[in-house]
């Protein structure tokens, strides 16, 4: 009776941080628009780096991965991204599902690296973002 109660407990935390998540990525969602970037910015400092890409990269912004061949990119829920080693996590928030907001929030990587949330498909915004974190 007691692992059943200790079970339902777990299950029930569960749930709260999955709502929780589910909030924030919807708060996320409405936020307005970043403004764009009209210049072009120099990645020479970036392409230094691992990035975890999350969104749907080929369909939004397939230059990423000419620029960051040796970054990670999760396009689906089903990339494993435990015991990754990277320097920042950016997030393309208007291209990607809860599932995958979840999954990264709830690993380990989102607790030791900046997470980079990004409103807008504009390549030049996302370069400054990434930029200005690091």
């Amino acid at each position: 009776m007691a692992k059943t109660i200790d079970l339902q407990k777990d299950e029930i935390l569960a749930l709260k941080k999955q709502m929780e998540s589910k909030e924030e990525y919807i708060r996320l969602l409405q936020n307005k628009e970043e403004d764009e970037v009209k210049d072009a910015v120099d990645v020479t400092v970036l392409q230094a780096k691992r990035f975890l890409f999350v969104g749907y990269i080929n369909e939004v912004l397939p230059e990423l991965r000419r620029r960051f061949p040796n970054s990670i990119f999760m396009d689906n829920e089903s990339v494993s991204i435990s015991n990754i080693k990277v320097d920042a996590v950016v997030m393309i928030i208007k291209y990607m599902s809860h599932g995958m907001y979840y999954k990264v929030c709830s690993s380990k990587v989102s607790k030791e690296v900046p997470i980079i949330h990004c409103n807008t498909k504009n390549i030049n915004t996302v370069y400054s973002k990434m930029l200005e974190i690091l």
